[in-house]
C-alpha cells in the first residue's frame, strides 16, 4: 500500500510537531523515519496509524484521502518500544490476539481455531520463536518479548506495518540481529514498512529509502548512499556520518593547511563552511619530522583507526586502515570530493 502525506501539520499546543510535512512511502518498501529526538518522528507514524488527526494537510492510501473512520479499514500493524505484551497470555495467546476478534463466515469455532493455530505457527517460524509460544512473558527476556510483539503485528498479515524504535531497549548485538531478521521478513512478504529510529546505523543497514527529519521538516529524502554521497545541506552531512564531520570555516581555513579546501573557498564566493569527512582525509608519516599534525590518539579495532589530530590551535579527526602513535606528526591531505555550505548550512553546488 502506497501512504502519501500532503502539507501536514500538527500541533502540540503552542509546540509545532509537524509543519507543512509532505513525503510518499511506497508500496512494498522499507523506509525509516530518522532523526534527532523531538523532530516529530513519532508523531508521523501515529498520524500513519490513525491514531492522531492531522491538524492540517490530509492522508492518501493508494491515492485515496482517508479520515477517522477509514482507518478502520486499513490493516495496521504497529510495534511498538515497550514491547506491551498482555502478561496472563502465553506467548502463543499474545501472537494470536488480533485474529480472535476477527469474524471468518463459514468457518465453524473448530475451523477457526486450526487456522489461527496454523498462522501463529507460521509466524513464529520466521521469527525463531516456536519454543517460546507456551511462556509468558515475564519468562522471556527483552529480545524475546520483542519478538512475539513483532509476531503479533505480523500474524494478521497487514498492509502497513509500523515500527517505533523497536530496539530500543536492547543490547546492541540482540538489536542488530533481530533488525537484520525483520528486514528479510519484510522483504519475504513486502508489507510496506515504516521504521521510527534515531540510529542511522540501523536506518543505514535496513532501509530502502530514508527519510531525514528535523524539528518537524523534512531535510532530505533518499537511499542511503543518496544521503551520504550528496547531502542536501549542512544537517544532513553532520547526521549521515558515522564519525561526525570536520568542519572548516572560511575565516579559519588556512590554519589546516590543507589546499584543496582552500581552492574550494577562492572558487566558492558564498562557501562559508567547508565539511571532511574522517575517512576523506589520508594520512602518511611526514618526512623526517616536518610540519604537519600532531597524532593525539590513535584508537585501531583491527578494521580501523580513528585519530584526533592537532596543528596548532586546530584539530581534525581522521579514519584509516592503520594506526599512529601519539605524539607521532603526520601529513594530511584530501583524497575526495568535499562538501560546501553558505552560511545558512545550504549546500554549494559545484
Amino acid at each position: 500500500m502506497e501512504i502519501t502525506l500532503k502539507n501536514i501539520k500538527k500541533k502540540y499546543g503552542s509546540t509545532v510537531a509537524l509543519s507543512q510535512f509532505s513525503c510518499t512511502f511506497s508500496d512494498g518498501e522499507f523506509s525509516s523515519l530518522l532523526g534527532p529526538s523531538g523532530c516529530g518522528k513519532s508523531t508521523l507514524l501515529q498520524l500513519v496509524s490513525g491514531i492522531l488527526k492531522p491538524d492540517e494537510g490530509e492522508i492518501l492510501m493508494d491515492g485515496v484521502p482517508v479520515d477517522e473512520a477509514c482507518f478502520e479499514n486499513i490493516n495496521i500493524g504497529y510495534v511498538f518500544q515497550d514491547f506491551s505484551l498482555y502478561p496472563d497470555m502465553k506467548g502463543f495467546d499474545n501472537i494470536a490476539f488480533p485474529l480472535t476478534n476477527q469474524r471468518k463466515h463459514g468457518c465453524s469455532r473448530k475451523e477457526r481455531k486450526a487456522q489461527i493455530a496454523a498462522k501463529v505457527t507460521e509466524i513464529a517460524r520466521l521469527l525463531r520463536i516456536e519454543e517460546l509460544l507456551g511462556r509468558y512473558p515475564r519468562e522471556l527476556s527483552g529480545g524475546q518479548q520483542q519478538r512475539v510483539a513483532i509476531g503479533r503485528a505480523l500474524v494478521k498479515e497487514p498492509d502497513i506495518l509500523l515500527m517505533d524504535e523497536p530496539f530500543a531497549n536492547l543490547d546492541k548485538k540482540l538489536a542488530n540481529d533481530l533488525r537484520d531478521e525483520i528486514r528479510e521478513i519484510q522483504k519475504k512478504l513486502r508489507i510496506t514498512t515504516i521504521f521510527v529510529t534515531h540510529n542511522q546505523g540501523d536506518a543505514i543497514a535496513v532501509s530502502d529509502r530514508i527519510f531525514l527529519m528535523e524539528s518537524g521538516h523534512l531535510m532530505q529524502e533518499g537511499t542511503a548512499d543518496d544521503l551520504y554521497t550528496a547531502p542536501a545541506n549542512l544537517f544532513v552531512a553532520d547526521f549521515i556520518s558515522q564519525f561526525g564531520i570536520n568542519l572548516i570555516r572560511r575565516d579559519e581555513a588556512a590554519q589546516y593547511g590543507l589546499s584543496k579546501v582552500t581552492e574550494l573557498f577562492a572558487k566558492e564566493k558564498n562557501c562559508f563552511f567547508v565539511a571532511l569527512r574522517p575517512e576523506q582525509l589520508m594520512l602518511e608519516p611526514a618526512e623526517n619530522g616536518g610540519e604537519g599534525y600532531t597524532v593525539l590518539s590513535s584508537a585501531y579495532n583491527g578494521l580501523f583507526a580513528v585519530h584526533t589530530l592537532q596543528k596548532e590551535a586546530v584539530r581534525l579527526c581522521a579514519v584509516g586502515l592503520m594506526p599512529f602513535s601519539p605524539g607521532e606528526t603526520v601529513t594530511v591531505s584530501v583524497k575526495n570530493k568535499m562538501f560546501g555550505f553558505t552560511e545558512n548550512g545550504n549546500k554549494i553546488n559545484s
